[in-house]
């Protein structure tokens, strides 16, 4: 079948989880309408379809929700642009007079250039992802926009952004939120009335820049071209599945919320930012289902021949894929790694257990000698090892 394509992402997530769950639960239905079965053999039929259904979930977890997490980033992709038309009844004076009404103003740092507003406004987290929502708002309007001035404005706005940190402590927390870390979000609105030529082939790239880690802080410059009458920023949102709201995510429905009053327009927009994806657009859903699930069991069968091959306490760093493999005695596990060439440091990730030749927990001890071996290896390369601590 050749449809659906994978460009109509949100359509697929669905369809997958309908196939799969109706497929075991579907013949159901039927099933209960016909009168010569008895009652026991339909609930025992039922019962095997249901059991049938979990152990298809439990096989196939990492395949299902790999295919969910690519096709939420191709669905963030799809919507996603480099600029936006402004709306046809866009009126500055109106977005400034609901931003002015946004939190509260204030003390502007002695920094140039200074904002015409500073905002600021704590939210109150629910989430066990998060102590709270700190959001800073920040409006410049410039006659002439270039990248020396953007400069200074970005860096006005990181200042006055870090004066406010902290600005409200968050109370009633429970355990778990007390481990979570405090989202930052800071928007900072430029209403210029023209932009430089030169500044604006390469705006988007430098709008894309030191947006902080995007996660649990985040800096959002917001351009509006009055000129041309389009509004440039980083759109490109995290997918979330299921772990909290990301900082950007929060900033760009707080931008398209404040300029477009919602969603803004697609229609005959094709300004899409320049995203390399392992998948063709023009894949459909079967195909792409067929080798993801070729991809995942493939590197499930060579990790699984690698360790068979490897000695005991040898690693093997795949720098490429950043992965480390550790074969300990009979059993090995994978992990992944991250090398920061300038502080010459490696995070690892934290050990739990062992991923060959099935997962169990590891006794304490072992990790402990496991680490240290992982440190002397990477010591070797001239990097200090940095295990990452689980909350």
């Amino acid at each position: 079948m050749k449809y659906p394509k994978i460009k109509n992402a949100l359509l697929c997530r669905i369809l997958i989880y309908i196939v799969v769950i109706g497929g075991f639960l579907f013949p159901i239905i039927p099933l209960c309408l016909i009168p010569f079965i008895s009652e026991d053999v339909k609930i025992l039929i039922s019962f095997a379809l249901v059991v049938a259904l979990l152990i298809y979930m439990v096989k196939n977890f990492v395949t299902l929700m790999t295919m969910d997490a690519m096709l939420a980033f191709i669905n963030c992709f799809r919507n996603a642009r480099t600029d936006f038309d402004l709306p046809d009844n866009y009126s500055t004076t109106k977005i400034l007079h609901k931003i002015s009404r946004f939190g509260k103003s204030c003390e502007v740092q002695p920094i140039y250039p200074q904002p015409d507003m500073l905002k600021y406004k704590f939210k109150t987290s629910w989430e066990i992802y998060s102590k709270g929502t700190e959001k800073v708002v920040t409006t410049y309007q410039v006659e002439r926009l270039d990248k020396e001035l953007y400069s200074k404005i970005f860096n006005s706005t990181k200042r006055n952004s870090k004066s406010l940190i902290g600005t409200k402590k968050p109370l009633f927390l429970d355990k778990e939120q007390k481990k979570a870390p405090l989202k930052r979000i800071t928007v900072v609105f430029i209403f210029a009335q023209t932009i430089e030529e030169k500044f604006r082939s390469d705006m988007y790239d430098t709008l894309c820049k030191q947006n902080g880690d995007e996660i649990d802080d985040c800096y959002l410059p917001c351009v509006i071209d009055l000129e041309r009458k389009l509004c440039s920023f980083n759109s490109m949102k995290f997918p979330e599945l299921g772990l909290g709201h990301h900082a950007i995510n929060i900033g760009i429905k707080f931008i398209c919320k404040t300029i477009f009053g919602g969603k803004p327009s697609l229609e005959n927009n094709n300004h899409f930012i320049n995203v390399e994806l392992d998948n063709s657009l023009d894949d459909s859903l079967w195909t792409f289902w067929k080798n993801t699930k070729k991809e995942v069991v493939g590197d499930e069968k060579g990790r699984r021949k690698r360790f068979e091959k490897m000695e005991h306490k040898q690693i093997i760093f795949d720098k490429e894929d950043e992965f480390i493999y550790v074969k300990w005695e009979n059993k090995g596990l994978w992990l992944s790694v991250i090398l920061n060439e300038g502080t010459r440091i490696v995070e690892v990730d934290s050990i739990h257990s062992w991923d060959y030749p099935k997962s169990n927990m590891i006794a304490k001890n072992t990790i402990k000698e496991i680490e240290k071996t992982i440190s002397i290896y990477f010591a070797g390369l001239g990097y200090a090892a940095k295990f990452t601590v689980d909350d």
